[in-house]
């Protein structure tokens, strides 16, 4: 090699290290005009591409090298560089193996063979390849930040995390490890530890938005909503076209209440979009809690029919059958039928609980939909951890819900809190619902030892305060119905959790350990129906108070009715009701002359269309009597003025069971498979009339129409109802308080 080509590629060399792109390339062609197959000027020239963002080029030469010096270990890893770049991750593959089989190949193809496996999902491989590149050099900054990396994509996050900490103890300011360490906390489900790094690296790289994003969405797990709002509003006005970040907008603003705002955040999401189901679902909600099931259902079908998306799906199912528009329905449970043996979005598994689903249906759905939804229990207290010595005389109990207000899961339970044994109970009461000012939430208030406000707390602080109350036993109340914070359930709060009352379904969920039950609801060898462990009481699982009031009616005229025809009714929600049953029930009507249908407002699109349905089964729409909301007394006051209650199916009556029966009202009931299609024929046995329960659809009409044509039996059944006040099981509020306590010192001596 002459020195004139000599000194030119030492300047090419030394303009690389000095960032000069240009310079070394101009120094790396003048020598290949001379000598066009030089391997050096051929592989300064394919890094000075490489430098100057060329990757493709950069490729094309250092192929050239690497042909004519296969041992040319400088130009293939510059190679695997330029194919990393080029996301050609096997080519990058093969050119740092080679490189790699040379002697002495520094720790930098290590790294970069380590990030060309990962990229191709090799994360075992590439776990090899940078623990190797760390071996020669255990300062590389580079190693440890793919290894962790590598070890999070297999999902071990504690290796994971020690990596990104071995970079953190040279470097505490470094952002990305920051970002990375939050990363970490995140996915195990610690969102108050990952809110901790992402608002660190935020101090250090402001500008940092993929941080930004992940910190919003931590606060939003947290129920931080003011500040997830305030970082998403940071993200849009730096990237107004951020469309994920539109949408995390909207939905804080659905959390906050600002509805129209999230319709807004919907729309404008859309624009950008309008192929993603996620905003059409946001604006559906925002429309549903305004009461506006028309646009809500409206949004759904717009959503569906661009994305096919399951979310949609499953909602709209629900919301159609609320509404009890039956076409809509059907057509839509046609398809969400289809999918619900593989699907984990199809929406709240309490939607299944009103359509024709099995057991196993429902157990399968629930399961798949959890481990979509919640986190995996924390490690530190798992049901099978080490029994704590209880040193304390009492056992602590706690009652979580957000209906500790007028609503029918206290109006059953509240009398059981006030006889809860306060000798050997601490009870406890987390509530996270509002405060209506009625007379129930008082009383509520002062059945519990502790009642604990936590609505407006974050689900970090509920559960540091539940682990604080150091409880025993932990019992949900609500499951997965309206506006459940289960996430606080999934944290594992308490090392004993069961459901209770609130939910007649399975939970399927790991942080559920236990359901109370009865053998009706949940019959010998339906256990296998039941992720959460079984366990009964020895009558009715429903508890019931008999503080609740029996005022007399109103004249029959002043609800509407007539004064001498026969009284059906239903109270239940329009959800509950289905096609098949609504037919039995016009069916009834045809063969009762002068006989009404006594139904709950729920709707008003559900009015319109149950006396469309009505006419359309040849009964006068003025016979379907829609009852209005009224408060609870005057409510239950409505039970004395009907003359035989009838059952929904599959989603059977609940505490409308128990008023009308505490009222007075015989109530002819369907039996099912499921939780929810058995509970009114617990109610019924437990009550001493178990005569009243069906197995179908045909003895289900057959009994009520016999009912409704012999006065002389119906009265029997109302002198039997009026005796079972005070005698039967299902109205022994005292027995059923024993009864459950004795229940959870079992499941205590049984860990």
């Amino acid at each position: 090699m002459s020195a004139s080509v000599q000194r030119k590629l030492q300047q090419a060399h030394q303009h690389l290290q000095n960032g000069n792109a240009a310079a070394a390339a101009a120094s790396c062609e003048d020598v290949l005009q001379r000598a066009p197959r030089n391997p050096d000027a051929l592989w300064l020239l394919g890094a000075a591409r490489l430098m100057a963002g060329r990757a493709d080029e950069a490729a094309s030469l250092l192929e050239r090298v690497v042909l004519a010096a296969p041992d040319h270990g400088a130009a293939l890893e510059q190679l695997g560089v330029a194919h990393l770049i080029r996301a050609d991750y096997a080519a990058a593959e093969k050119a740092l193996r080679a490189a790699k089989a040379l002697r002495g190949a520094p720790a930098s193809v290590h790294v970069r063979l380590g990030l060309a496996l990962f990229h191709q999902g090799k994360h075992a491989d590439a776990i090899d390849a940078l623990r190797r590149a760390l071996e020669l050099d255990p300062l590389l900054v580079e190693a440890h930040a793919a290894l962790g990396r590598a070890y999070g994509a297999q999902g071990n996050w504690s290796e994971a995390q020690r990596a990104f900490e071995a970079i953190l103890a040279r470097a505490p300011d470094d952002a990305d490890t920051l970002y990375n360490l939050g990363i970490v906390s995140f996915e195990q489900g610690d969102a108050a530890a990952a809110c901790s790094w992402f608002e660190r690296c935020l101090s250090r790289a402001p500008g940092h938005i993929e941080a930004r994003e992940r910190l919003a969405a931590a606060y939003l797990i947290l129920g931080r909503i003011a500040q997830a709002s305030a970082e998403l509003r940071r993200i849009v006005d730096a990237q107004p076209a951020n469309f994920q970040a539109i949408c995390s907008l909207a939905e804080a603003s659905f959390q906050s209440g600002a509805l129209d705002d999230a319709v807004a955040f919907g729309r404008r999401a859309l624009a950008l979009d309008p192929a993603q189901s996620r905003p059409y679902s946001l604006i559906a909600q925002a429309h549903h809690v305004r009461g506006e099931l028309d646009l809500a259902v409206d949004a759904l079908e717009e959503g569906f029919a661009r994305t096919h998306a399951d979310p949609l799906l499953g909602t709209l199912v629900h919301l159609t059958h609320r509404q009890c528009d039956w076409s809509r329905w059907s057509s839509a449970w046609a398809v969400m039928q289809a999918r619900l043996g593989e699907s984990a979005h199809l929406g709240s598994p309490l939607w299944l609980l009103s359509e024709n689903t099995t057991p196993e249906q429902q157990l399968s759905y629930t399961q798949r939909w959890v481990a979509q939804n919640y986190p995996a229990p924390r490690p530190e207290t798992p049901l099978d951890m080490p029994r704590r010595e209880r040193t304390r005389e009492r056992i602590r109990i706690g009652y979580y819900s957000g209906d500790f207000h007028q609503h029918p899961v206290p109006c059953l339970a509240v009398e059981t809190f006030e006889l809860h044994d306060r000798s050997r109970f601490e009870v406890f009461a987390y509530s996270y619902g509002p405060d209506d000012g009625s007379a129930l939430r008082r009383r509520l208030e002062n059945a519990f030892e502790h009642f604990v406000d936590v609505a407006w707390d974050p689900d970090d602080v509920v559960e540091k305060r539940m682990r604080e109350d150091d409880l025993d036993i932990l019992i949900d109340l609500k499951g997965y119905t309206a506006g459940d914070r289960l996430a606080v359930m999934a944290r594992r709060p308490c090392a004993l959790q069961v459901e209770w009352l609130g939910y007649p379904g399975p939970m399927g969920a790991p942080f559920i350990d236990y359901v109370i039950a009865d053998e009706i609801v949940i019959p010998p060898g339906a256990e296998r129906h039941y992720s959460e462990r079984v366990v009964r009481l020895p009558h009715c699982y429903q508890a019931n108070d008999r503080k609740r009031p029996s005022p007399a009616p109103r004249p029959r005229a002043q609800y509407g009715l007539p004064e001498d025809g026969f009284v059906f009714c239903c109270f239940n929600q329009t959800a509950k009701i289905t096609p098949d049953v609504f037919e039995r029930w016009m069916a009834l009507l045809r063969a009762v002359p002068m006989s009404v249908l006594w139904l709950l407002e729920d709707n008003r699109w559900a009015n319109a269309n149950l006396k469309s349905a009505a006419q359309a089964s040849g009964i006068d729409a003025d016979r379907v009597i829609i009852a209005p909301r009224l408060p609870v007394v005057e409510h239950l006051a409505r039970y004395r003025a009907a003359d035989l209650a009838l059952d929904t199916f599959p989603y059977t009556s609940h505490t409308t069971g128990s008023d009308a029966l505490w009222s007075g009202c015989p109530l002819v009931a369907l039996r099912g498979e499921t939780f929810a299609a058995r509970v009114s024929a617990s109610l019924l046995t437990h009550c001493g009339v178990p005569e009243l329960i069906t197995d179908s659809l045909d003895r289900y009409q057959a009994l009520a129409y016999a009912l409704a044509t012999d006065p002389a039996r119906l009265q029997a059944l109302r002198v039997r109802l009026s005796a079972a006040r005070e005698s039967a099981p299902l109205f022994d509020s005292a027995a059923f308080t024993r009864d459950l306590e004795s229940l959870y010192v079992r499941l205590l001596r049984a860990r």
